[in-house]
């Protein structure tokens, strides 16, 4: 009988772990069973939220939100994906749970994510309301 080995990174630390396959993928199923935190859906979701972000892409660029150049860099292609999830071990928990780790690389709401965070930090902590240490 094989057993399958998964080498993993561990949280807080600079080392790579050596679990089984099958103890990583149950740590992972335990964290994907919480109905608070995530649900389990019937097809993939990625074409309509490209279709989502397109349309909103393109209202902003017709109310003149954005330039030409923002739209044709925030217009999705279809080469999207969903996101992908992985995990790092807590050693310095007992039981050694998993970190979920979420990528959103290559998603349909990467790169709009990215551009209100750029708008964003032009504003933030520039008004006359932010307050910088409340202490």
């Amino acid at each position: 009988m094989f057993v399958f080995h998964k080498f993993v990174r561990a949280e807080k630390s600079n080392k790579t772990v050596v679990i089984t396959e099958n103890n990583c993928k149950e740590k992972m199923a335990q964290i994907l069973s919480d109905p608070l935190t995530y649900i389990k859906v019937k097809r993939s979701l990625v074409p309509s939220q490209t279709q989502k972000n397109n349309c909103v892409v393109k209202h902003w660029f017709k109310e003149g939100f954005i330039s030409e150049s923002v739209f044709k860099h925030l217009a999705i292609c279809k080469w999207c994906q969903c996101a992908k999830i992985y995990g790092f071990l807590k050693l310095h928990k007992d039981g050694h749970p998993l970190r979920p780790i979420v990528s959103t690389v290559n998603t349909p709401y990467k790169k709009m994510s990215k551009y209100i965070a750029s708008v964003l930090s032009n504003v933030v902590g520039k008004t006359e309301y932010h307050v910088k240490n409340s202490f």
